[in-house]
């Protein structure tokens, strides 16, 4: 989480989807974007830099990576 934050602080936000997509690595996919209420294709886009995340999308993930 620690390392999340710096991301934010360092205005670095390739960092932060690195950090995302290694905790997600750690489990299945498409049940993380279930259990955080996303798409599984938002999930992948945000994941494989296609698109940026919404603010709700970004927020849904982190909650997720706590809880």
């Amino acid at each position: 989480i620690l390392a999340m934050l710096q991301c934010f602080k360092d205005n670095d936000p390739e960092a932060l989807i690195e950090i995302l997509d290694g905790y997600i690595v750690a489990c299945n996919k498409s049940d993380f974007a279930k259990k955080a209420a996303i798409s599984r294709s938002s999930l992948y886009d945000m994941l494989h830099g296609s698109k940026n995340p919404t603010l709700r999308v970004l927020t849904q993930c982190i909650h997720e990576l706590v809880s």
